[in-house]
């Protein structure tokens, strides 16, 4: 008798970032963005433990004041338009299917993450499942020994990126959130590479198993 197992994963998204406010003009184009400009002399981002710090010396003068009404919000000078929030996280996929497992061999498939966010402490992203793959009252259970490995019935995942916190080994997923990637500084374009993973036994039961995973990105300002 030949055993068959489909597994798909189900993948939602959140953001958390406050407060978020809508720009116009923003002058982007394939390799850049930039949020706003100006016209002065010079100007530096300074650091140091507890702050972090923007100056623009000989800009044209500007009161740096916001205006409002119900629904926008508009804010004068070079800094004052800085000040405002942005984050973006972007996938190229929100679908997932590991295709039919092998007791000999390790099932794999990826995704990408790109955020790009103007927070001064970066971001923090988080994954986590609402439970154990699953089909009916069958589970395949994550790795605990760092390595999803052909023969054994388990699932996990792997990061690769600058930032990315799950590199050097097979991560088993948990309904309690773990850190995916993060940053300390402001950062475009910021990409972690997702790779899934899953491996079955000889008495693994046959099923379509699924999973939900749950990503959270927070910009830290």
């Amino acid at each position: 008798m030949v055993k068959k197992f489909f597994l798909t994963l189900f993948l939602s998204f959140f953001i958390v970032v406050v407060p978020l406010n809508t720009f116009a003009d923003v002058m982007n184009s394939e390799n850049y963005k930039i949020f706003s400009d100006v016209l002065s002399v010079g100007g530096n981002y300074s650091t140091s433990t507890n702050y972090g710090l923007f100056d623009a010396v000989g800009e044209i003068a500007v009161d740096p004041t916001s205006s409002t009404s119900s629904n926008f919000e508009a804010q004068s000078g070079f800094w004052g338009m800085s000040s405002s929030s942005i984050v973006s996280v972007n996938f190229d996929t929100t679908s997932i299917s590991l295709g039919i497992l092998s007791k000999t061999e390790v099932n794999t498939a990826s995704q990408i993450m790109t955020v790009t966010t103007n927070a001064f402490d970066g971001y923090t992203t988080t994954i986590q499942v609402g439970g154990p793959l699953t089909s009916g009252s069958i589970t395949i259970g994550a790795v605990s020994d760092g390595s999803v490995s052909a023969g054994s019935e388990e699932s996990g995942i792997r990061t690769s990126g600058t930032n990315a916190q799950m590199n050097s080994s097979d991560t088993g997923l948990s309904t309690v959130a773990q850190t995916l990637a993060q940053t300390s500084t402001a950062i475009f374009a910021d990409q972690t590479i997702i790779t899934y993973k899953a491996s079955i036994s000889g008495s693994t039961g046959a099923g379509s198993y699924n999973q939900t995973v749950t990503f959270t990105t927070t910009a830290n300002f």
